[in-house]
């Protein structure tokens, strides 16, 4: 029997990292795509549950919270401790409209280290959403109705005065370092009202973002909330 020489054992390896360096971006591409599906899916069942929850409360959408009445962000806090209440979608959760926390999050969250957006930082054993010493509030990774952020804005807002097309979720667009898909291409999985779910290409809402926190600025969410739409 021939033994392989040292020479064409190297050329072997050579040839095995070759491949493995081509097929290697291929499989991160299709782990990717993957966790873009979770999320467009996610976002689907908190849709659904958050639309099954107004019918049972007049058609109206469930409060955000109102320590912060002004900022835009605080449509994706679900639970604030200094109320010791559910807000948001935490209220659409506890109410039971969903099966699980972990409908709230998207797992692309954790692959860009944003881990207080990601499930298994808020949950325990038990897979119950959970707040976690030292953090004032339970974060979620989609925003719902983003251009009806205030309490005063969501108070009275009625499903039936919503067009069909409107934005009414969208994976966070607080800053840059909330954007899930800032890979290959940026984008974000959104859901119009009429609960179609479809993931939206944009590099000018990606610049406005880049350009600083939205958290403050209802100018500038408006501007990638219609981004978003086109």
């Amino acid at each position: 029997m021939k033994k392989f020489t040292l020479l064409e054992l190297l050329i072997v390896i050579a040839v095995i990292g070759i491949l493995l360096s081509l097929l290697l971006p291929s499989l991160g591409k299709a782990k990717y795509s993957v966790r873009k599906a979770v999320c467009a899916s996610n976002q689907r069942q908190a849709g659904t549950g958050v639309l099954l929850f107004t019918k049972d409360y007049d058609k109206k959408f469930p409060d955000v919270q109102n320590h912060h009445n002004k900022a835009p962000y605080t449509t994706r806090v679900a639970y604030w401790t200094k109320t010791n209440k559910w807000y948001n979608l935490g209220k659409v959760y506890k109410k039971e409209y969903v099966s699980t926390g972990e409908t709230f999050y998207c797992p692309q969250n954790a692959i860009n280290g944003t881990t207080k957006l990601t499930f298994e930082y808020n949950s325990n054993e038990e897979k119950e959403l959970e707040i976690h010493s030292g953090d004032y509030y339970i974060r979620v990774s989609y925003h719902l109705l983003p251009n009806k952020m205030s309490t005063t804005a969501r108070r009275n807002l009625l499903l039936s005065k919503l067009e069909s097309d409107d934005l009414f979720m969208s994976e966070n667009i607080e800053s840059k370092n909330s954007v899930a898909h800032r890979i290959y291409k940026t984008g974000w999985n959104i859901t119009k009202i009429d609960s179609s779910v479809k993931f939206k290409y944009s590099q000018t809402a990606w610049s406005l973002i880049q350009a600083g926190s939205l958290s403050w600025d209802w100018d500038k969410a408006e501007k990638v909330k219609k981004e978003l739409l086109k």
